[in-house]
């Protein structure tokens, strides 16, 4: 708990919690701060958190896996995956390290307001349909942001998930299992 707590102080994070993992289970777990800043409602070890942005370092990992695996490089371009489908010209020689690095030209995210946004929680399509989906969407239009500068974005990690789905000929979800 005093580790967690200088992490807590040196981050300025309202609140921690960790846990060391073994094959059996929980090994040792430790808490400490409170649930929301400026309250007093301290953490307990069995609070739920929500785990956003993980799936970017798993999609990452897979990337690598890939590109160790002779199945994609580096320096492999949006227009290399699909060279038939319409890709605005400013998108076609990202590269899939560009989109990792969030210096693909991508906003962060869709905008929260409006129908395509919302669209995409509907739960109408499978998840790897909705990628193919937002590509399209995405893809088809001029960037938003200046490629090769970085720009934190949601938005690029789906296209290199759908590349990776596209390459790997699976879902992404099943390539993670099978894979990662």
């Amino acid at each position: 708990e005093e580790k967690l707590a200088a992490i807590c102080k040196l981050q300025d994070v309202p609140g921690i919690i960790a846990a060391s993992i073994g094959p059996d289970g929980v090994i040792e777990s430790a808490c400490t701060g409170v649930r929301k800043r400026g309250t007093k409602d301290a953490i307990a070890k069995d609070d739920q958190f929500a785990i956003g942005s993980n799936t970017k370092s798993f999609t990452a990992t897979l990337a690598a896996v890939f590109v160790d695996d002779g199945v994609m490089e580096w320096s492999t371009t949006i227009s290399d995956v699909w060279p038939d489908q319409p890709v605005h010209d400013g998108f076609k020689k990202v590269t899939l390290e560009q989109l990792l690095a969030h210096t693909g030209g991508f906003q962060t995210d869709l905008p929260t307001t409006g129908k395509e946004w919302a669209s995409f929680f509907a739960e109408k399509y499978k998840p790897e349909q909705e990628r193919a989906r937002m590509c399209h969407m995405l893809l088809t239009k001029a960037p938003e942001g200046t490629i090769g500068k970085f720009a934190y974005s949601n938005l690029g990690y789906v296209i290199a998930a759908a590349m990776l789905e596209e390459r790997g000929k699976k879902p992404l979800e099943q390539l993670m299992k099978d894979r990662v």
